[in-house]
């Protein structure tokens, strides 16, 4: 995930949606979830083990067991006044613990996407750990979230996992299971991959996951496809859906593999908070860059989906006038962190931004 223009976008957000229709803020604690692993995993589930099968197995998709859990918005907005589109969004969750249960030698800390050929053997991972990584949910077999019967709805029904991780192709613009990626060969594209503060350091001098650290997933909404594949079925259900994933490798029933890999908490276990979420919707346009920050020959902050000369202009009058919202780096650098003061490198990040246009 570009965390980049991750933080740019939330110093220049409030100058690119103050004049649009006002955008709401929304939280909520998960409605629905379940361990995804069959035969054993359901909505009882007080623990969420996320781990892969061994890679090859053609028996068993790579993504064995995986969360799924679901957002219910239905109380909070109007659906009437959509269609909505999706500014941000943010789910946290929590790591209950690892499958070491050890509080020296838990989950290792890995926040960057590993390309399939890592796991595939073609090429080694350079560093420790498996990310865990956050997907847009599928439903099969007729499903939606408001049909889904956290308690009654088995995990896998008529030759199909009821609910599955999936991104966008990138030939015909369509969901994609990625539950089975590595023996498909191809990447896959996760909404977010999981950070967290909540770290220790572990034997090997390496970063590891504390037993009931916050997982924040901030999800990449650059992909006008999986944006509009979440807003479809927020504006269809008042829903949004998600399955948290990874690659982390265990054996038979999950007992014992050569990784240590993550357990997360569900709506079921003691001691955690639940899985939440926060959105950021609008009825007006969305931004297609950071750089995009005004409506065609104006300079209001309103985004457009173009990046031209009157979003330039804005931001120049902002930077001119020493304004906060013009405050996207460090002194020197050009990484998209405020330093509470603002002089040319942030001028100069934005005009690379401002160059490169929208993708």
């Amino acid at each position: 995930m570009n965390r980049t223009l991750a933080r740019i976008s939330m110093f220049l957000g409030a100058a690119a949606t103050t004049a649009a229709a006002q955008p709401g803020v929304y939280s909520a604690s998960a409605e629905k979830d379940a361990w995804t692993y069959p035969p054993v995993g359901s909505g009882f589930s007080q623990v969420a083990p996320v781990f892969g099968s061994p890679i090859g197995v053609p028996a068993d998709p790579d993504r064995l067991g995986y969360y799924y859990v679901a957002f219910d918005l239905n109380s909070q907005i109007d659906l009437s006044q959509g269609p909505y589109d999706i500014a941000s969004i943010t789910v946290t969750a929590y790591l209950l613990n690892s499958s070491t249960f050890s509080g020296t030698n838990g989950t290792f800390y890995d926040d960057s996407y590993d390309s399939f050929i890592t796991y595939d053997g073609t090429l080694t991972d350079t560093d420790p750990g498996r990310p865990i990584e956050l997907y847009a949910a599928m439903y099969n077999n007729g499903l939606s979230a408001l049909t889904w019967n956290e308690f009654l709805t088995p995990v896998f029904q008529n030759g199909l996992y009821n609910v599955e991780p999936v991104d966008i192709d990138p030939i015909t613009k369509m969901p994609r299971s990625v539950q089975s990626n590595v023996d498909d060969g191809f990447d896959a594209t996760p909404l977010a991959v999981a950070t967290t503060t909540d770290t220790y350091v572990g034997s090997g001098n390496t970063f590891r996951i504390a037993d009931g650290a916050e997982l924040t997933f901030s999800l990449d909404l650059t992909d006008p496809d999986l944006r509009q594949l979440l807003a479809d079925e927020l504006n269809a259900d008042g829903t949004l859906s998600f399955a948290i994933s990874s690659l982390h490798a265990a054996g038979f029933m999950g007992q014992v593999g050569d990784d240590i890999w993550p357990r997360l908490g569900t709506r079921e276990s003691f001691g955690l908070p639940d899985p939440s979420i926060e959105v950021v919707l609008t009825t007006g346009p969305v931004a297609c860059s950071p750089a995009d920050v005004t409506s065609t020959g104006t300079a209001n902050g309103v985004p457009d989906g173009t990046v031209d000369l009157s979003d330039f202009s804005f931001y120049l009058s902002l930077w001119s006038a020493g304004d906060a919202q013009a405050d996207v780096t460090t002194t020197g650098t050009a990484d998209g962190v405020p330093d509470g003061s603002v002089d040319l490198s942030d001028f100069s990040f934005y005009l690379s931004l401002w160059s490169a246009g929208c993708p």
